[in-house]
């Protein structure tokens, strides 16, 4: 199993909806503290045996490398984060408007959710920071300065983000104050939860699903559509927010 997952190389996270997958089935397989001749889960093998079936699938995933910019009109980075129970993602998009808008797959970043107990609003924070990362990264490897918009369907990510807490929570502030230092608060817009692409990454696309899924690398459909003074969703700043504290076992 290791041989196999270590030989998949994927620097830029184009497939990242898969490799999380592999990533869940390690971290899976640490917690249930097997030993090299144990027999693992049922679970567990069947979701690698239908991985190793569908790998071949990966030859037939196309992401465009050569990004044409000369004489686009402007361009645009798009960042979308997310996170389930498992995992937590971060994927980036580039629009480049020239006489039609055109969106390209850039990189994305998936981590798998702490094994301690967390609370959710936190570990929708943790995808909030991946986001800005992952960003920095980018900007800074392509030395470019496009207008940035960062999405994200946590609303109290989003208001942690607008209004810091003064204090009574380090791991809120820490985060936070990561997130101040590598974006601004105006770039940071609510979008549905349905409408985040950054979800296929923590949904568990196994090849052939991945394959189908053609927004994936092409770019969410209303984001070709998308004008920068549209209302079509709410700044952050005017959601209403209730803070009502949720707590996950990732301990089975």
């Amino acid at each position: 199993m290791l041989s196999i997952i270590a030989r998949i190389f994927d620097h830029l996270g184009f497939v990242s909806p898969l490799t999380i997958i592999l990533k869940i089935i390690l971290q899976d397989l640490w917690k249930a503290g097997l030993d090299w001749d144990d027999n693992i889960s049922p679970d567990i093998l069947n979701r690698w045996n239908r991985f190793q079936v569908e790998i071949s699938c990966l030859k037939q995933i196309k992401v465009p490398r050569y990004v044409q910019t000369q004489n686009a009109k402007h361009c645009e980075i798009h960042g979308f984060c997310d996170d389930n129970s498992k995992a937590y993602s971060a994927v980036i998009y580039l629009r480049v408007v020239s006489d039609s808008p055109h969106l390209f797959l850039m990189a994305s970043k998936t981590r798998v959710s702490p094994v301690q107990t967390i609370a959710l609003p936190k570990l929708e924070l943790c995808g909030a920071l991946l986001l800005a990362e992952l960003l920095d990264i980018f900007k800074k490897s392509l030395n470019i300065t496009h207008d940035t918009f960062l999405w994200c369907d946590s609303t109290i990510t989003l208001s942690w983000i607008n209004n810091p807490p003064v204090k009574g929570n380090q791991f809120v502030q820490h985060r936070v104050g990561k997130i101040h230092a590598l974006t601004s608060k105006e770039s940071w817009h609510h979008i549905p939860g349905k409408l985040n692409p950054a979800d296929w990454a923590t949904r568990d696309l196994y090849p052939k699903q991945l394959l189908e899924n053609s927004e994936w690398v092409a770019g969410p459909k209303w984001l070709h559509d998308f004008h920068p003074s549209s209302n079509s969703f709410i700044p952050f700043s005017e959601q209403p927010v209730l803070l009502v504290p949720i707590v996950i076992s990732l301990n089975h």
